[in-house]
């Protein structure tokens, strides 16, 4: 679909979801009940989780996501199609379990992550 952090792609997550949130500097209502906003942005945040992908690549996004307190975030927008916005990431959260076959071990495990912009 397009997913990007600081322009490096990253594999599509297994699923994802998204909020718009408006930011007011003041709201007030009138003596009828009536709202008035100043309505000054509207910010994005979203979560996004990869399931049974590999030890490696938990690493490489994490490590990604890591590289400073910001970053260029680029995914799909329910309305405005493909998005890039300035982003941080919020809650990190991962599990991993060991996977054995005759021939291999590898670590598998799922990935999720809160990018929220700034």
């Amino acid at each position: 679909m397009g997913f990007a952090i600081n322009d490096v792609q990253i594999p599509d997550p297994s699923s994802f979801s998204g909020a718009a949130s408006d930011l007011d500097t003041l709201g007030t209502r009138s003596t009828t009940g009536e709202l008035h906003r100043n309505k000054v942005a509207t910010k994005h945040h979203m979560k996004l989780s990869w399931n049974g992908i590999e030890w490696d690549m938990i690493r490489y996004i994490g490590g990604l996501l890591a590289q400073g307190d910001r970053f260029r975030f680029t995914y799909i927008d329910a309305i405005e199609g493909i998005q890039t916005i300035t982003a941080y990431c919020g809650d990190r959260e991962w599990e991993a379990i060991m996977c054995t076959d005759k021939f291999d071990e590898k670590w598998l495990g799922t990935l999720s992550v809160s990018v929220i912009e700034i």
